[in-house]
């Protein structure tokens, strides 16, 4: 039954953003004033952590957007994701729609004790390819 908005899936359909920056991989951003319409119903959107410094722009919470509960599962009626921001110089934004099958922690434990022990270089390795990316201390009006 998906007609529940607190429903839980074991399959999910998200949303995520991110800035369109190719040299790392990068985590999930929102822009600026974003607006989510699934089959023209809003979609709720995580709300804005309090900001860290004064004049700094707030920020919403770097994690994907459930939009299972909007979704027709449906193999002959489409679905329509209608986005917008406000557009900020410098700064182009990435979006993607995700399936996604959660799994349980005992199920994701097996799996990772399967992969084997890495040496702890590689993770050193990994961390230092790409550094967070600095934001300027910007207010945007």
């Amino acid at each position: 039954d998906i007609s529940g908005t607190k429903c839980d899936f074991s399959v999910q359909v998200q949303l995520r953003f991110c800035l369109s920056e190719t040299s790392c991989p990068q985590e999930d951003h929102f822009p600026s004033n974003l607006c989510v319409k699934v089959n023209g119903k809003q979609c709720n959107l995580p709300g804005y952590l309090p900001p860290t410094k004064n004049g700094v722009e707030p920020k919403r919470p770097s994690r994907p957007i459930n939009i299972t509960s909007l979704v027709r599962l449906s193999t002959t009626v489409p679905n329509t994701i209608v986005v917008s921001w406000t557009a900020e110089i410098g700064r182009s934004y990435s979006m993607a729609v995700y399936l996604v099958k959660q799994q349980s922690s005992t199920v994701l434990l097996q799996r990772l004790r399967a992969k084997g022990i890495r040496n702890p270089d590689h993770s050193r390795a990994l961390s230092k390819t790409c550094q967070p990316i600095q934001e300027a201390g910007m207010i945007y009006g």
